[in-house]
């Protein structure tokens, strides 16, 4: 079962002074650090040209025999309606740290600031990862310096809540073609900013 993610898309995980990558938002086993993705997407690639990787797509796997549109599936109808190349990275998922002002129903502690109180108080033993540090969150640069982005089409912003942060404009402003570009926010919309 063939999925452009891997061929157009990463997703970039930042936690704390973690950054770690994954071919997608529904990827079902480790996150890879910069240079391991590097070192492994062309197998990755090689795999999901032709089937799914497991548990990497389990997600997926599972959702495509229940006849239910999966990731795989609604990704590679976006990829062909807005005509994104297989040999470049044109989508990107960011989620840069865990600071939220909410604790929506669905989300947990591993996304969201606001729960860690709550899963400690459940007796959840909450990893120092999933605990906002600021000041160890490396600059938008990171992902610039690893990737080339000179044709990215789209990018969405999770969280967190990416409006209570700086990175979302930091990034935005690094961007050559602007105009082409689709923004969209994972937001709980009760922060907004110019």
């Amino acid at each position: 079962m063939f999925c452009t993610q891997p061929f157009n898309h990463i997703d970039i995980v930042v936690e704390n002074d973690k950054v770690m990558l994954q071919p997608c938002n529904v990827w079902n086993v480790k996150k890879f650090s910069i240079e391991e993705y590097k070192n492994s997407i062309g197998n990755l690639k090689d795999i999901l040209a032709k089937s799914y990787h497991y548990p990497g797509c389990k997600i997926c796997y599972d959702e495509d025999r229940k006849n239910v549109r999966s990731r795989r599936v609604a990704q590679n109808k976006f990829a062909e309606d807005n005509n994104l190349s297989l040999k470049k990275i044109q989508s990107l998922g960011v989620r840069y740290g865990t600071l939220c002002n909410s604790k929506c129903m669905i989300c947990s502690h591993i996304r969201s600031s606001s729960w860690v109180a709550d899963a400690e108080k459940l007796g959840i033993a909450v990893e120092e990862q999933y605990r906002y540090k600021k000041n160890l969150l490396p600059g938008v640069d990171v992902f610039f310096d690893n990737f080339d982005l000179d044709d990215l089409r789209y990018v969405e912003f999770h969280g967190g809540e990416p409006l209570m942060q700086d990175y979302p404009a930091d990034f935005l402003r690094r961007i050559k073609k602007l105009d082409q570009l689709i923004v969209k926010f994972n937001t709980n919309l009760t922060v907004l900013r110019q």
